[in-house]
């Protein structure tokens, strides 16, 4: 049952962890923890509150060149009212950002996109934006060898859209999964 640590430890090709931080500080404590074990495949999952203290390790995230997941919002600093755009701040740091729903429901799914586009529309760019969906997700997994760009030999997990993937009106018209189309269940609003 400790296999899958002792391979994060000997730095097997292909393992990686991901962890959890609560606020700023935790990046402290982890690295302290990790200080034994330099070279380990990892990446952050920023769990964010509003407002977030993150903006104090951006820096030091991006020297790293991190991959980060986190979810798709506009955040305020610390004892201020002040927008914080955080995913921006990452990327303009180095860092690669994955971005994931806030929680498993079909509206916040829904919102992904919208929520996406407001990151964008407040200094992320769109480049930085479709990754976040695409092959840094696949990264994350260590699936990036399959999933995460079209190419030849990859499986072909497409969505189509009516229009811009940033655009929250753009409906999905086709889904292909492993190369075949699968039904889209539409719901009448």
């Amino acid at each position: 049952k400790y296999q899958p640590l002792i391979d994060l430890i000997q730095k097997k090709d292909g393992v990686q962890m991901m962890v959890q931080l609560m606020k700023a500080s935790d990046l402290l404590h982890f690295d302290d923890a990790m200080a034994p074990y330099d070279g380990v495949s990892y990446s952050l999952y920023l769990a964010t509150a509003m407002p977030t203290d993150y903006s104090y390790v951006v820096k030091q995230l991006g020297e790293r060149k991190a991959r980060v997941v986190l979810r798709p919002w506009i955040h305020r600093l610390p004892q201020t009212a002040f927008r914080y755009n955080l995913a921006a701040d990452l990327v303009n740091h180095g860092c690669e950002i994955s971005v994931i729903p806030h929680d498993g429901t079909r509206d916040e799914g829904l919102r992904l996109r919208e929520r996406l586009a407001e990151l964008v529309r407040s200094g992320l760019t769109r480049k930085a934006a479709i990754e976040s969906l695409t092959i840094n997700p696949a990264r994350v997994l260590g699936l990036e060898k399959k999933l995460g760009t079209i190419e030849k030999g990859k499986d072909a997990d497409l969505v189509f859209l009516s229009g811009d993937p940033l655009d929250p009106q753009a409906k999905v018209m086709h889904v292909m999964v492993l190369g075949r189309f699968v039904e889209v269940k539409r719901q009448k609003l």
